[in-house]
């Protein structure tokens, strides 16, 4: 899996900032310097490459020195991973992108994944609440009008409805295609990683693995498990579930999300 994420790797773009003798040579600190997209790849826009880097400040060369780079992957314990790292000192948003070379200042990239069915369960109540139930832009794709019965049952019918449109708008159209700007909640995991040195994928379900070998056990902030995002309009308590899907859905699913089921698999399924 390593080689396959690691395939696009060794382009450099002209708009990317390189590191100076102090800097990691990867690393972008603006907005308008971030890698783009490259022709027939998923669209990520800003979110390509973005991540939070954690530094200090070595007292006897008075350099910056950069530890950590957390590379954000929506609905895969971000928020929690964000507070982590502010607690355990001062960070700053940056974006990364593949490089010519390696510096000795560059910083330890990891992320973490999620189960992909669990993560698009998830991102169905971003998208109702945050989105207005869009999930695809350029060709907009929205879900099913929310229900008029405001009821458990109609909602968690809509919910059904609305995991199988946006899999099986998925399916029919790609994620590389360039007409369709797909939400960055229900990317793959894997387009985020794409094409970067990332040396640790930790698992959601065995987050404090991640944190004892970061050493960054301790310094993490309380936070809320699953957290349910909705609106005034969605039940206030979370309605739906995985287990809630049909075998056909959960199956397309699978279809969908492939490669991010077989990284998911093969680093997660013992760990919990």
């Amino acid at each position: 899996m390593a080689d396959t994420l690691e395939k696009q790797q060794g382009a450099h773009h002209d708009d990317v900032k390189q590191g100076t003798a102090d800097e990691p040579m990867n690393i972008c600190k603006r907005h308008d310097c971030r890698q783009a997209d490259e022709p027939g790849s998923t669209w990520l826009g800003k979110h390509r490459g973005l991540g939070l880097m954690l530094h200090t400040k070595n007292k006897t060369t008075n350099m910056q020195q950069y530890n950590l780079a957390y590379l954000f992957v929506p609905k895969a314990g971000s928020s929690a991973m964000k507070s982590t790292l502010q607690n355990a000192g001062l960070t700053r948003q940056v974006w990364l992108s593949p490089t010519t070379g390696t510096s000795a200042l560059d910083p330890l990239v990891f992320t973490m994944i999620r189960d992909p069915g669990e993560r698009v369960v998830s991102a169905y109540s971003t998208l109702v609440s945050r989105y207005n139930g869009h999930f695809a832009g350029v060709t907009r794709l929205s879900l099913p009008n929310a229900p008029k019965n405001n009821t458990d049952a109609a909602w968690k019918k809509h919910f059904q409805q609305s995991i199988w449109k946006m899999m099986n708008s998925v399916k029919k159209n790609g994620w590389n295609n360039t007409n369709f700007h797909w939400n960055e909640h229900i990317i793959p995991q894997v387009e985020f990683m794409r094409g970067l040195n990332v040396s640790h994928i930790g698992c959601i379900g065995s987050i404090n693995e991640t944190l004892a070998k970061l050493n960054l056990l301790g310094t993490e902030k309380k936070v809320r498990s699953n957290q349910y995002e909705h609106n005034s309009e969605m039940p206030s308590v979370k309605f739906g579930s995985y287990d809630m899907l049909s075998l056909e859905t959960k199956a397309l699913i699978r279809e969908v999300y492939d490669e991010g089921y077989a990284l998911f698999d093969s680093l997660c399924t013992q760990n919990g």
